[in-house]
């Protein structure tokens, strides 16, 4: 049995060492509960975020673990950030990523390509994400297991 439970932290501390070279922000630093990526395949975005639905009870999070509400994302990295939840809050939340194209021209039209997600789950590890797409956008995203989810913008 002693031995049972040597072999059974031996592989706990494996597996938790494999995740975290696995994963370059480590295990969810700022008690955030799940990071994001966002990955932006060519061109420059503005990223937006707003907590839509109990917005008293959640925030987001940089690197630095100061709050967030916008972010710039361009093809040489991912831009990340954390998703938190302040005590008190349930799964009745919801939130909006907004994703618009950066131009160097001003244009009197709303012409930039946009990308929009409407973020919420159905339960614990269970997203369930809408996801809109203007002017020829491409937007996608992918469940990561134990972490969040990653947004792609074309």
């Amino acid at each position: 049995m002693k031995h049972l439970a040597k072999l059974t932290l031996t592989l706990a501390c494996l597996s938790a060492n494999a995740f975290a070279m696995n994963n370059p922000i480590g295990s969810k630093p700022c008690n955030s509960h799940t990071w994001q990526h966002i990955y932006a395949i060519q061109r420059n975005w503005h990223v937006s975020m707003q907590i839509i639905n109990e917005a008293d009870y959640g925030f987001f999070v940089g690197d630095d673990c100061k709050t967030i509400n916008s972010a710039e994302v361009d093809p040489s990295g991912a831009q990340q950030f954390g998703f938190n939840f302040k005590p008190g809050a349930d799964f009745d939340m919801a939130y909006v990523l907004t994703l618009t194209e950066k131009k160097a021209e001003l244009t009197p039209q709303f012409t930039s390509k946009t990308c929009v997600f409407l973020v919420t789950a159905t339960g614990p590890a269970q997203p369930d994400i809408t996801v809109k797409s203007f002017n020829g956008a491409q937007c996608d995203w992918k469940s990561v297991p134990g972490m969040g989810e990653d947004f792609y913008v074309g």
